[in-house]
């Protein structure tokens, strides 16, 4: 995938990852080499999403809507790519 931007470097969370707008939203952020944080509700299918990074991907299965599982989201992504 071609993109013009370049997020190398860069760290993004995409919430609704596991399918849909947000899965398309992680995958062009991982074409332009962003570290991505995939949240869904659906676990699994946020593993799968960034089951081809490897070591610039992070799953992550929760619910947005409890404040203490996306703040501890947040904050593993901070520790693990700064």
């Amino acid at each position: 995938m071609n993109t013009r931007w370049d997020f190398r470097g860069k760290v993004v969370a995409v919430t609704g990852a596991g399918a849909g707008i947000g899965r398309a939203t992680a995958e062009l952020f991982a074409a332009a080499a962003a570290a991505v944080g995939a949240i869904d509700v659906d676990g699994d299918a946020a593993r799968r999403c960034v089951e081809p990074l490897a070591e610039r991907g992070r799953a992550y299965g929760l619910d947005v809507g409890a404040p203490g599982e996306i703040d501890a989201a947040l904050a593993d992504l901070a520790a693990r790519f700064g």
